[in-house]
């Protein structure tokens, strides 16, 4: 069994001015979570953990992430991914047009039509400043896989669409370089540290790691890699390259009902040496992303592999 992987892209259009932050995830998945519990959540008083429903819920699969026991996971990983727009734009205009993405994984593939629904009560509440006076609201336009629509606005028809099936592909290419892209902020801890310099077993083992809780919570539990092997490997790599900046981002937390700052690694890296066993690690990373936050759309990033 391998990871079913439903990207849906996303489009809107504004039927209310809206003002929205420059990095739009946390916006979008506070805004997704609030819509989802409404439009899925049937005993509203309910814990999700005591909740007799909850395994057959749409939120509580997708927000209420229980307790692992294996000891270096805290949680069971969000299946899915939001992909916000990479545009900085803030304010918008009765007819301006919102794209991003969000990638379903494993089980949550299963609940599409909630997720249609979802999105639509998320134009009717609103996103960013000013959403008691209306302000922010937009209509759903249409949601595709891969270029097809499967959702218009027009015609509020949803058509059957089948998930890929997300596996980590055995080795074929060669590379003694690679160029990581990073797209959108990249959150690595390390000693309860937030890294301000990415190496490259830096990387193999937030890949790893990535792709072993992912394919152990809904996925192949019996995938399996020498961890230790090719993290020893990874340290022989050396960087060739590196014009990566810190990038800081606020955000509004509810829990907390204050403004937090919270940032990552942009930029880009490149190494050199042995490379090529590590392919299909970066191939699958791409993907699913890497690091912290992925569920604001952290840690995106595009590998560029080359044979010199």
């Amino acid at each position: 069994m391998s990871l079913a992987f439903l990207p849906l892209d996303i489009e809107c259009c504004f039927v209310t001015t809206a003002i929205l932050p420059v990095f739009k995830g946390s916006t979008l998945r506070g805004a997704f979570g609030h819509a989802l519990k409404k439009v899925a959540c049937t005993l509203r008083n309910q814990q999700c953990e005591s909740c007799l429903l909850n395994s057959s819920c749409a939120y509580a699969l997708m927000f209420a992430t229980e307790k692992l026991q294996e000891s270096r996971v805290s949680a069971r990983p969000h299946p899915y991914i939001l992909l916000p727009p990479t545009e900085e734009k803030r304010e918008y205009q009765p007819g301006d047009t919102l794209r991003f993405g969000l990638t379903l994984l494993g089980p949550a593939t299963g609940f599409l039509p909630h997720i249609i629904y979802c999105l639509q009560e998320m134009g009717n509440s609103g996103l960013g400043k000013g959403t008691k006076r209306q302000e922010g609201r937009y209509v759903l336009s249409s949601v595709s896989v891969a270029g097809k629509i499967i959702y218009s606005g027009d015609e509020k028809r949803l058509s059957a669409v089948k998930p890929e099936q997300l596996a980590l592909a055995p080795g074929g290419d060669s590379a003694s370089h690679i160029i990581f892209s990073l797209q959108s902020p990249l959150r690595l801890k390390f000693e309860n540290f937030f890294l301000r310099r990415i190496t490259f077993l830096h990387l193999v083992r937030a890949a790893l790691r990535r792709i072993h809780i992912l394919e152990s919570s809904y996925g192949d539990p019996n995938l399996s890699y020498d961890f230790k092997r090719l993290c020893a490997m990874a340290e022989q790599i050396s960087t060739a390259a590196d014009s990566t900046r810190w990038i800081e981002y606020q955000r509004y937390s509810n829990r907390q009902k204050n403004n937090m700052l919270f940032g990552g690694v942009m930029g880009e890296l490149s190494f050199a040496g042995e490379l090529d066993e590590y392919l299909p690690f970066f191939r699958y990373a791409e993907r699913v992303g890497l690091g912290k936050q992925t569920a604001f759309g952290f840690g995106q990033i595009e590998v560029q592999a080359k044979d010199e």
